[in-house]
């Protein structure tokens, strides 16, 4: 069959950003990441955060749960994610500016539009 997926599966790709903002609705930063990791899956799917800094405040609201979270990657819009929760799994530490440094996150959304 050519190597190609058939149906369903060609519309799930994985989506992968580097150096990349994410931001909410009213584009305010929240976090900024060396990688943001997309595995969609019907209707949502889970995202990963690796070496992520975290505007003070943001942990809780992350934690649980935005209604909807933007991902910019060169200075464009790349994804809107809705429904978000994550979870910390490395390396959380305090920075002395308020915010929040951590290695690694992963999470669930609902709903995932690109623009």
């Amino acid at each position: 069959m050519n190597g190609r997926p058939t149906g369903r599966a060609r519309r799930i790709r994985r989506r992968g950003y580097r150096h990349a903002v994410l931001t909410d609705a009213r584009e305010r930063p929240l976090v900024y990441a060396d990688t943001v990791s997309i595995i969609p899956a019907h209707p949502g799917g889970s995202v990963g955060l690796a070496g992520a800094a975290f505007a003070p405040g943001v942990l809780e609201e992350l934690s649980h749960g935005l209604p909807t979270l933007c991902v910019h990657s060169a200075h464009r819009l790349r994804l809107i994610l809705r429904g978000v929760r994550l979870s910390f799994h490395a390396g959380e530490q305090r920075q002395p500016e308020g915010g929040w440094h951590v290695q690694a996150a992963v999470g669930t959304y609902r709903n995932l539009d690109a623009p």
